[in-house]
């Protein structure tokens, strides 16, 4: 039997582990902090994203605890630059915004 070893617990880690977990391999994994971490390195989760995570019902979880972003605003320092729309209707194709931590 073939071992698996992934080398941190951050989201990449663990959907990995999850992912393998679906298909019957359990895969070792290690983390070189302490505890989880308080900070987030990245907010918003694209479609793809809840694409690959819809099987293992994580995507419908994330969902409901995350907020749906209807538009970004770009600003050079006070300035509002930019107003881009991110709507739409369907759930699949939002761009969700849940924090790591």
């Amino acid at each position: 039997m073939k071992k698996i070893l992934i080398v941190g617990a951050g989201p990449t880690g663990l959907t990995a582990a999850v992912e393998l977990a679906r298909r019957g391999v359990i895969a070792d994994v290690i983390e070189k902090r302490p505890g989880p971490s308080q900070l987030s390195r990245a907010v918003g989760i694209l479609p793809a994203s809840m694409n690959i995570l819809e099987p293992s019902g994580v995507a419908e979880k994330i969902r409901d605890e995350a907020i749906a972003y209807d538009q970004v605003i770009l600003h050079s320092g006070d300035r509002e630059v930019a107003r881009i729309s991110l709507h739409n209707d369907d759930s699949k194709k939002r761009l969700w915004g849940l924090a790591q931590d």
